[in-house]
């Protein structure tokens, strides 16, 4: 959704909520948790792809395989 804000002279993008299942074991594979969520262009080569936003997830996130990771109500201000 796209919310435009003359008064301060942005806009604003909500993405729509994200959900990913982990399977066959954890999110993230190793570490604490994951702390950022990255929004990247669809390059078919991960390594070459853009970031175009990222996103604080305020605290490490961790879920077992078989539970959900989702991110809801994301947003990005456009100046």
């Amino acid at each position: 959704m796209l919310t435009e804000d003359d008064v301060n002279d942005r806009a604003l993008v909500q993405v729509k909520d994200v959900t990913w299942t982990a399977s066959g074991g954890p999110i993230p594979a190793s570490g604490d948790g994951a702390r950022w969520a990255a929004l990247t262009d669809d390059n078919a080569t991960v390594a070459d792809r853009k970031v175009l936003a990222w996103f604080d997830l305020s605290s490490d996130r961790a879920v077992s395989s078989g539970q959900p990771l989702t991110l809801q109500d994301c947003e990005i201000r456009l100046s």
